[in-house]
């Protein structure tokens, strides 16, 4: 999420600012389209990784911005067509152009309230703004990782959110997918590089980032 944070930062400093006071902008595993996971953790439930049981998870996940605001962004134009859920039983799939109806199948108005909000004020409204690209031109270096199977969707055996599920997957970084990840690239940065198989978490502790970081930060 900083990453993305960092994005609304800039759309909220300005360039006058930015070019005073910031040199280069160090982006590592961002999010820039959103998670497959955030669509486990709010409709049947994932721990994301946390020690505590998938089911006690999901009503926090329901009510948490930042889960919704992790929703696939840009629609199939931008995210892609992947298939977000799927409902065994009836054949039934949404994509990222679906999400509205996605969301309106959960019976549970702050629910519905809270995540249509995100997904339609969130990043969107502000990418949007810039055409899906910088707000204006600033160094920016971009880092991932991949090779670590990364939730992309759902399975649901039929059409209640507490029947069997089953998780699809891509690659990425283990929490983010490699897609959202690579946007870097189309979004404009100075210089991209994957470090290679790290999770989303490990790349920030490898050797690998250390070294590229040191190059900007004490050159």
């Amino acid at each position: 999420m900083g990453g993305l944070m960092f994005y609304k930062f800039l759309d909220y400093v300005g360039k006058e600012f930015a070019d005073k006071y910031i040199d280069n902008w160090i982006a590592i595993s961002t999010p820039f389209l959103g998670s497959g996971k955030a669509i486990a953790a709010a409709f049947p439930g994932n721990n994301l990784g946390l020690p505590i049981n998938a089911d006690k998870l999901r009503p926090f996940a329901r009510r948490t911005e930042t889960v919704a605001l992790l929703l696939p962004i840009g629609g199939t134009k931008i995210f892609g067509e992947e298939t977000l859920m799927k409902i065994k039983s009836t054949g039934k799939t949404y994509n990222a152009d679906e999400l509205e109806k996605l969301i309106k199948t959960v019976d549970d108005k702050d629910f519905q309230e809270n995540y249509l909000h995100g997904v339609q004020h969130g990043m969107k409204d502000l990418y949007e703004k810039y055409n899906y690209k910088l707000p204006f031109d600033i160094k920016m270096q971009c880092m991932i990782s991949s090779g670590y199977e990364s939730i992309k969707g759902v399975e649901m055996e039929n059409e209640s959110y507490d029947s069997d599920s089953k998780l699809l997957y891509s690659d990425g970084d283990e929490t983010v997918n490699l897609n959202s990840l690579e946007f870097c690239k189309n979004i404009g940065a100075t210089t991209f590089k994957n470090l290679g198989k790290y999770t989303h978490t490990g790349i920030l502790d490898s050797k690998a980032v250390y070294e590229e970081v040191y190059s900007y930060v004490c050159n």
